[in-house]
C-alpha cells in the first residue's frame, strides 16, 4: 500500500502544480471555476493518498507519534 501511495503521489503533485500554475493565468469566469474545481479535486485525492500512506505506516508499526505540548482549550 505504501508503494502504491508513493507511486500515485508523484504524478499527483505534478497535476496539482500545473493546476495552480494554470489558475494564475488569464482565464474567463467559467475556465477559472473549472480550474478551481480541478485543484480542489486534486487536493482531495492527495489527502486520500496521504491517509493511505499513514495507514500503511500504522499497519507496518512504523508510525511514530510526536509528544508536544498543546492547549486543549485553544484547540477546541
Amino acid at each position: 500500500m505504501a508503494m502504491i501511495s508513493h507511486e500515485l503521489r508523484t504524478p499527483m503533485n505534478g497535476v496539482l502544480g500545473m493546476d495552480r500554475a494554470l489558475n494564475q493565468s488569464p482565464l474567463d469566469g467559467r475556465e477559472r471555476e473549472q480550474v478551481e474545481m480541478l485543484v480542489r479535486s486534486g487536493e482531495g485525492l492527495m489527502s486520500i493518498l496521504n491517509d493511505l500512506l499513514e495507514l500503511s505506516k500504522i499497519e507496518a508499526g512504523k508510525f511514530e507519534l510526536e509528544h508536544e505540548p498543546f492547549d486543549l482549550h485553544d484547540l477546541a
